[in-house]
């Protein structure tokens, strides 16, 4: 893979002799994605994603992929791995533990503690908090997210329109704000504990030439994969 069709990548998920990750874009096939992890396609785990708070842990190859939207792996030489299209992928490490995680989070997920639920796995698998560092990668920017009343109850149905409010901003259209998926999803990872999260700032809605978007194309047109894996303990 060329230069120019490298993923995004993140400085602070560690070594690059200890694990790989990237962020990748339209342009990139599956088959792309096993070749940049030096694997055969069939170690590329994807779960079956629910947008739900699932979080599933990988020890083996398995046979049927797990529905669950965080996947998290202390094993090495198999990639996890997660599909978006404006929802936040987000990738996760403990170097020094060799645990990786990769977690799926539109604002569902995010508020049914995603988040929360892939770094309590990460922690049953020898993580430590102060180690982790996050990655959050290419979704719908705030500009570009526009959210009706129905989505402020939901928040507020489940106590978090409080803590959640700062990351609305008006809207022109009357009865209509414009949400920070990335801000809030950030705040759900700290409040389980993670403080090292890089968002690395880039929106799939404005990015045409890069990123598939459902919220801009208004259709079912395809997904990028990220995706993270240990080459060495």
């Amino acid at each position: 893979m060329g230069e120019a069709t490298a993923p995004l990548q993140s400085s602070r998920l560690g070594e690059r002799a200890v694990l790989r990750h990237g962020f990748f874009s339209r342009h990139h096939s599956a088959g792309d994605v096993a070749a940049f992890f030096g694997i055969p396609p069939a170690h590329l785990f994807a779960p079956r994603q629910i947008h739900s708070a699932r979080a599933v842990s990988l020890r083996r190859p398995w046979k049927q992929a797990a529905e669950a939207d965080g996947l998290v792996t202390d094993r090495l030489r198999l990639a996890l791995a997660i599909s978006t299209a404006d929802c936040a992928p987000v990738l996760l490490a403990d170097a020094e533990a060799a645990v990786v995680a990769a977690l799926h989070a539109g604002w569902r997920g995010a508020l049914a503690g995603v988040c929360e639920a892939t770094v309590t796995l990460m922690l049953q698998h020898g993580a430590r908090l102060e180690r982790i560092s996050a990655a959050l990668g290419p979704c719908i920017s705030q500009a570009c997210y526009e959210v009706d009343a129905p989505f402020r109850e939901a928040l507020a149905g489940a106590g978090e329109l409080t803590r959640a409010q700062r990351f609305f901003a008006p809207s022109q259209c009357s009865g209509k704000w414009l949400f920070d998926l990335a801000g809030y999803v950030r705040l759900r990872l700290q409040s389980a504990g993670v403080q090292n999260v890089e968002n690395m700032g880039h929106c799939t809605c404005t990015e045409e030439n890069m990123y598939f978007s459902h919220r801009r194309d208004r259709e079912e047109r395809g997904r990028q994969i990220s995706a993270i894996m240990l080459e060495a303990a």
